[in-house]
């Protein structure tokens, strides 16, 4: 890499760890620190499908250390190995959904409302679209959007099996969406 290249680098990364001094209101070593954590696996119990306190049990019973989250309804770390969940008739069945829990953050912060149409613009592989039906009891009008078409017909498989109601789900360049989707929204999701 060129000198003028690395320079370049080091000013966006310097920009961006600033940026998040401020929102975080914290240092930069402690935003360095933050973004150095290792990602952490959770499980959501997909209220579209299954009974929670049932689901919990089950989940017990497969032998999954589960950790609650506090900040999102129904979510909790998974501490224990990820094969017995993952592998289990409860995840097949879409009973529940496994992401890394930084995912579980763009819906809460999208604070959906029953009725609201909703444009998940980079919505493969589908998790954060079945947090925004979960938490409006499929009450959101949801399109749902991603660029590589294989993505998202994958994407149609899977919130059919986590009974996910939407409107739409289609495979347009996020960077020209407004040319293929109806101007009004009441949230979108972008994200990538």
């Amino acid at each position: 890499m060129r000198q003028a290249d690395i320079s370049r680098e080091r000013e966006k990364r310097n920009l961006f760890l600033g940026r998040l001094e401020r929102i975080l209101q914290r240092s930069r070593a402690e935003v360095e620190q933050l973004l150095a954590r290792e990602s952490r696996t959770s499980v959501r119990i997909n209220v579209l499908k299954a009974d929670v306190d049932a689901t919990a049990a089950a989940l017990k019973a497969l032998g999954a250390e589960l950790k609650r989250i506090p900040w999102c309804p129904h979510a909790s770390y998974l501490l224990s190995e990820k094969r017995a969940v993952s592998e289990s008739e409860l995840f097949q069945s879409g009973q529940i959904y496994i992401q890394n829990a930084s995912s579980l953050l763009p819906p809460l912060a999208l604070a959906p409302q029953a009725g609201d149409r909703i444009l998940d613009v980079c919505a493969a592989p589908g998790g954060k679209s079945a947090l925004i039906a979960a938490l409006t009891h499929n009450q959101a009008r949801l399109w749902c959007n991603d660029s590589i078409r294989p993505r998202a017909e994958k994407m149609r498989s899977l919130l059919d099996t986590l009974g996910v109601r939407y409107e739409e789900i289609t495979a347009h360049p996020r960077q020209y969406i407004d040319k293929f989707v109806p101007p009004a929204f009441d949230r979108i999701l972008l994200d990538s």
